[in-house]
């Protein structure tokens, strides 16, 4: 990707727990307490993690903890957080997490990174990676990644008289946009 940073120009990598990262189903305890071994974590992705400085987990599963100490114990241990969403958490929607332009800075950055930092403040767009294996939530977190983009857009301008804004608004610096990949997890069916 052009003016991307390194990591193959990808800046952040938003995972799915169940049935993509993790073999938990619908919320499940991925360690049960009679069968601590029961689930098993995806080989691919976790070489993902491994290899990227800027990887979250974002879940329904609201087992915060247990999903936390999994991932300690299967190796996945430079997670940058795990965001559990949901109707009775903080975040109602995965869009939320993935949305956030904070959640898309390189964390911890090196010495050599704080110079690419420095670009990064003028850095206009980002590229995200979003796995999971459920077709609508891919399709939700498209339609307001949409949405966020028209809003840009319309928001500068009140509709009945914008005549007299004299175009000082109509880029906010503060708002970078996404590059935004989805892929669709399917497990191969065995």
């Amino acid at each position: 990707g052009e003016g991307g940073g390194g990591g193959g120009g990808v800046d952040v990598i938003f995972l799915d727990f169940d049935r993509t990262l993790a073999s938990t189903k619908t919320g499940a305890n991925p360690l049960p307490k009679n069968q601590p071994q029961l689930h098993s974590i995806e080989s691919g992705l976790l070489e993902v993690i491994c290899s990227h400085p800027n990887v979250h987990i974002v879940t329904r599963n609201s087992h915060l903890e247990e999903i936390q100490k999994f991932l300690q114990l299967k190796g996945a241990t430079n997670v940058k957080a795990v965001h559990c969403v949901g109707k009775k958490q903080q975040m109602k929607h995965k869009h939320s997490v993935i949305l956030d332009t904070e959640n898309w800075k390189t964390p911890n950055p090196t010495q050599q990174q704080k110079e690419e930092e420095e670009d990064n403040k003028k850095k206009s767009s980002f590229t995200a990676v979003f796995v999971d294996d459920d077709i609508n939530e891919h399709i939700e977190v498209r339609q307001q990644a949409l949405l966020l983009s028209c809003g840009k857009n319309n928001e500068q301008h009140d509709h009945h008289h914008h005549h007299h804004d004299n175009g000082t608004t109509l880029n906010p610096p503060s708002s970078p946009s996404l590059n935004l990949w989805s892929v669709l997890f399917t497990k191969g069916l065995v």
